[in-house]
């Protein structure tokens, strides 16, 4: 994909890459040709097909509620003029919002240079979350700002309010877009977005998931980490819908991964947890263990040890303790151990390296330092996914470096021989495929 129109966006990319403010405002990253013309062909690939004669694609409003430069718009472009309509006419099938005037300019200049003097449908400046949605695109493709918003932005209240149905937590740009694509089709109309894959089964979009799979879900692709070169410990996930009523199958797929799975088995879950490596296959197996088990959370509750910076602003070691470079001194009767790092913990096994925690703080978390079952809360992405624990034992204090299982009324070794067998160790990799572990993910273990 060479030609003035690309080196056009490029270049408005490269300046804008230099302007953090920018970016940390709008959360936008710049979408590589390549990936961009792959989503429109997805979103666009049935229409085509579907098409009497090129003529009956000229009818199509195509629409990027988060234009940038254009990138999405002129992929677009070439998958319509592709099926033998005119780059005039592909062109004019083109709309798209931004808040950056620059952006929108750059966009206007792209497409009219890649149609040949062509006039795009509409590129307008505007902030398309306060937009009111109007049912009239047939798709909608892009790849929205994957932004949070600050409880200081003068837009929160509005988000709350608007979009209710899935408010819950902090506010993440790429929920809302979502909604409001699904809002702002035409019935039967496409949605084809890029978006951060922690959204797909996080505590926090339980709400946007059921939103979501309440339509038709198509498919669902993790990106390797990596594919956004400005970005390259971020995985995206492509979401392929369609406006229509929910049901059959979904595609899903990542990288060496591909399968299906039922979109009812995800909207059954109590969560509508939606991991591309739970197909149809892991839901039965599932449905099989639950006949004579229950979830994790019904016998235990798991739970962030003590906030990392709080810790070591109250740990020390003994003297003589080597490598550390906290404060040094001899621990007293009320003093307890704590792990800080999870450099500490093995499978199986505890390395604690001989910091203490000073008696006023380990007062405060006196139920912290319960017997237990702590496993690592991240492992860094390079590393094989699984479940990496030990029995703590009482009197022993943790950072959130871990997360804590205590058992209800179980012995916790018992607890770890269950929680640390390879089938279960398994499962959990495939369900909950990203680097951290938390509290909502235990507790759904069976």
């Amino acid at each position: 994909m060479t030609g003035t129109a690309w080196d056009l966006i490029a270049a408005h990319e490269r300046r804008r890459a230099g302007d953090q403010a920018l970016r940390k405002r709008d959360g936008a990253f710049y979408t590589p040709p390549p990936i961009a013309a792959w989503l429109a062909g997805k979103a666009l690939a049935p229409l085509i097909a579907g098409a009497a004669a090129p003529a009956d694609l000229d009818r199509l409003r195509i629409l990027d509620p988060a234009v940038g430069a254009g990138t999405f718009l002129l992929a677009a472009c070439d998958a319509l003029r592709g099926a033998g309509l005119a780059p005039a006419r592909a062109a004019s099938c083109c709309y798209g919002y931004d808040r950056d005037p620059t952006a929108i300019r750059v966009a206007a200049a792209a497409l009219a240079d890649h149609s040949g003097g062509g006039s795009p449908g509409g590129l307008v400046v505007a902030d398309t979350l306060l937009l009111p949605p109007e049912p009239r695109f047939d798709v909608i493709v892009g790849n929205p700002p994957w932004e949070k918003i600050g409880r200081g932005d003068p837009r929160k209240p509005l988000f709350d309010e608007r979009y209710a149905e899935i408010r819950e937590g902090e506010i993440n740009l790429h929920g809302l877009f979502l909604v409001w694509a699904l809002r702002s089709l035409a019935p039967g109309g496409r949605l084809a977005f890029l978006t951060p894959n922690t959204w797909l089964q996080n505590r926090f979009d339980a709400r946007l998931r059921r939103h979501v799979l309440d339509w038709r879900v198509e498919e669902i692709a993790i990106l390797p980490a990596g594919s956004f070169a400005d970005t390259p410990v971020t995985v995206p996930a492509a979401i392929v819908m369609v406006k229509s009523p929910p049901g059959g199958r979904i595609a899903v797929s990542a990288p060496g991964f591909r399968s299906e799975v039922e979109q009812r088995d995800w909207a059954a879950r109590p969560h509508s947890a939606m991991s591309v490596h739970d197909d149809a296959e892991l839901a039965r197996v599932e449905r099989c263990w639950l006949e004579t088990a229950v979830p994790l959370g019904d016998v235990a509750r798991a739970s962030d040890g003590i906030y990392t910076s709080t810790a070591r602003a109250h740990a020390f070691v003994p003297a003589g303790t080597p490598g550390s470079r906290l404060p040094v001194r001899e621990p007293g009767a009320s003093d307890r151990p704590i792990l800080l790092s999870g450099a500490e913990l093995a499978r199986d096994v505890l390395l604690p390296a001989g910091a203490y925690l000073a008696a006023d703080l380990a007062a405060k978390h006196a139920r912290q330092a319960s017997a237990r079952v702590a496993f690592h809360a991240a492992r860094h992405p390079s590393l094989a996914r699984r479940l990496v624990g030990a029995v703590v034992p009482d009197g022993v204090h943790t950072s959130n470096r871990f997360i804590d299982v205590r058992p209800d009324g179980l012995d916790p070794y018992f607890l770890a021989a269950v929680l640390l067998t390879r089938a279960l160790d398994g499962y959990f990799a495939r369900r909950f495929p990203v680097a951290d572990v938390d509290a909502f993910m235990l507790h759904q273990l069976p």
